[in-house]
């Protein structure tokens, strides 16, 4: 947070290998980064340099997404998003899928984990998110996962007299609007078999006739098994039962209504899954559904399946969901997860997809500051300008390293008289031809070639520039001499006077 300490030099410290630097501070000379690893406690912090440097000071710049990575996971600073989790306020045998809320927003991050749990084994579970560091790329697409399902759903109608009905059949989800269950009326022994669908949790299911003729049901099947079972129960106390608002004999009820929950066919429902390159950015639980986020992540690498135990859910009750929970390796997101249920809903568990990930993303950025106290004002690169009596050419500076004196002109020329190569009145003396093959090299000034970074890359290397101890090679020197022509023949003579 001091913003004195965002420009770093690196420097390198003698008899310590080279891939350990110390970071020293360019806004706050004698301030260096020092690794913190102490309980919670856990990344970067700023301490004075000392000399030899501390261990802590010694840094790895290759380790240093690992360390930042650390430093972005502490809560107190809150660059991640913190831990959340919601409990529900009533037992598992009261609630619904429903009754479960949660909203994790990771804010550029991503999703590591999800699920529920009884961490304080009072019955009541809490459903948990949590984030990890990340990089989103762009801007995020929503989705929508419904909480809802299909039911298969069997009637048949008693064989015994006047069980058939003229009237037309209906039914309703919850509140939602009535639907025409099949064609009119039931024939003796008639057996209907439906899929019906619905977007929401179950709790009830009403079924109906139009009018007084009523209607004798025998047996009920749902998903293939016969109700009551433990997760949904009926409101009559045995079959066969009519469905007649006048009835007065026997077993009857002026609507039948299936009430209950679905809940290992509703989250195999709710598909939660994201494009690849993606991972989830957001989650909400709302009552009959999830919205959830995806979004690109820069550096996100190779995804690896996972599933969660599989739980018994026979109970009837949510009591199974308590060791259901989806958990990527420390630093990983998640990208997908869907649940997964039995044929009869005996089952339960998560199939998901977790991603490897960059650590923080670091670039090294001017910061427009430079330890000015360790540099000479005639510092600077110095281009050619002209070239002096001698054949020698001469420099003058077009980029300064101290500030300050970027407005003053300085030359790099030879001086005859005294044989020297001289910046002002600092002279080194030689007589080389340039001053980079004069060898200055541990001097009080040095000068070294720099590069246009123009060449074929090829992959074999960095090719050394020229210095000091390479020999130009001579050019070829023009020969000067008489030449001896070539005579005819008929003009030559016999003999010579």
């Amino acid at each position: 947070s001091d913003p004195d300490m965002i420009g770093f030099t690196l420097r390198t410290v003698p008899r310590v290998p080279d891939d350990e630097v110390i970071m020293e501070s360019t806004g706050r000379p004698g301030n260096c980064l020092e690794v913190v690893n102490q309980g919670d406690l856990k990344g970067l912090t700023s301490a004075t340099c000392t000399n030899p440097p501390e261990r802590s000071q010694l840094v790895s710049p290759s380790s240093l997404p690992e360390i930042l990575q650390q430093k972005f996971l502490d809560p107190s600073l809150g660059l991640v998003p913190n831990f959340k989790e919601t409990e529900v306020d009533n037992s598992v045998s009261d609630v619904g899928l429903r009754d479960f809320l949660l909203e994790q927003d990771c804010e550029g991050n991503a999703l590591n984990s999800f699920g529920w749990k009884d961490t304080d084994q009072d019955g009541r579970l809490e459903i948990y998110a949590s984030c990890t560091q990340a990089a989103t790329l762009g801007s995020p697409t929503e989705h929508v996962a419904a909480l809802g399902g299909r039911l298969d759903i069997e009637f048949t109608t008693c064989t015994s007299s006047y069980s058939g009905t003229t009237d037309w059949i209906y039914y309703q989800f919850n509140d939602q609007p009535q639907q025409i269950l099949g064609s009119r009326g039931r024939d003796l022994g008639a057996k209907d078999k439906f899929t019906l669908a619905y977007d929401e949790p179950f709790q009830v299911m009403k079924i109906w006739g139009s009018g007084t003729d009523g209607w004798n049901i025998c047996r009920i099947k749902v998903g293939g098994g016969e109700v009551p079972t433990e997760s949904l129960a009926l409101n009559v106390p045995q079959l066969p039962c009519w469905i007649k608002p006048d009835a007065t004999d026997g077993c009857h009820v002026p609507e039948m209504q299936l009430t209950g929950n679905r809940m290992p066919q509703e989250l195999a429902y709710a598909r939660i899954e994201c494009l690849p390159g993606q991972a989830i950015t957001y989650l909400k639980k709302e009552a009959g559904r999830f919205v959830y986020n995806c979004s690109y992540i820069a550096g996100m690498g190779a995804c690896t399946p996972g599933q969660t135990v599989q739980v018994d859910t026979s109970s009837g009750d949510l009591s199974s969901l308590a060791n259901v929970e989806v958990v990527c390796p420390p630093g990983e997101i998640l990208s997908s997860m869907v649940a997964e249920e039995s044929s009869g809903g005996k089952w339960l568990r998560y199939r998901y997809s977790c991603c490897s990930n960059a650590a923080v993303p670091i670039s090294i950025a001017p910061s427009g500051r430079r330890m000015e106290n360790r540099l000479q004002t005639m510092e600077g690169l110095y281009c050619p300008a002209s070239i002096d009596a001698s054949g020698r050419p001469t420099f003058m500076r077009t980029f300064a390293m101290v500030q300050s004196d970027s407005n003053n002109t300085r030359l790099l020329s030879f001086d005859r008289d005294q044989m020297k190569w001289c910046v002002d009145n600092s002279c080194l003396s030689t007589d080389a031809p340039h001053p980079l093959r004069a060898g200055f090299v541990g001097t009080s000034w040095e000068v070294v070639p720099i590069s246009d970074f123009d060449g074929a890359f090829e992959g074999k290397g960095v090719t050394k520039p020229a210095g000091p101890g390479r020999k130009r090679k001579m050019p070829d020197l023009i020969a000067f001499g008489a030449t001896q022509p070539e005579y005819a023949e008929e003009c030559k003579d016999d003999v010579t006077p």
